[in-house]
């Protein structure tokens, strides 16, 4: 009875602590490739922001990870810092939003399986942060 309580404990556990780690929609959409989509472009940004110094701005998005922006000044380090952006599980590219007040400066988000942003199946970055 022990060992049943015990593996139940367990079980609750690692649920919510995948409900922590993995980002969803919110309507509880999750797709496997999306984390570590969020992570390599994340880690990419990160080598972006220690080159030129601050993150690509709104309006240069994530391609500037992988071409350097007409408008970074010309004193600023630019390096390619990811080969290919990639898509989300539907063919969609990623979105990016710089926002200071995001615990990382930014966030990604996917419009999820309808490709339309802005509805429940939208999955984001920032949903989980705390």
């Amino acid at each position: 009875m022990m060992l049943l309580i015990a593996a139940w404990v367990l079980a609750i556990s690692a649920w919510l602590g995948c409900r922590q780690i993995f980002p969803k929609s919110r309507e509880g959409t999750y797709d496997p490739r999306i984390p570590p989509d969020f992570s390599s472009i994340g880690s990419a940004l990160k080598m972006y922001q220690i080159n030129a110094g601050e993150l690509p701005t709104q309006s240069q998005g994530l391609l500037a990870l992988i071409k350097r922006p007409a408008d970074l000044s010309p004193e600023k380090i630019w390096v390619r810092t990811i080969s290919d952006l990639p898509v989300d599980p539907w063919g969609n590219e990623y979105g990016y939003v710089r926002d200071d007040r995001l615990p990382k400066g930014f966030g990604l988000c996917s419009k999820g399986r309808d490709g339309i942003a802005g509805t429940s199946d939208d999955v984001a970055s920032w949903t989980d942060e705390k």
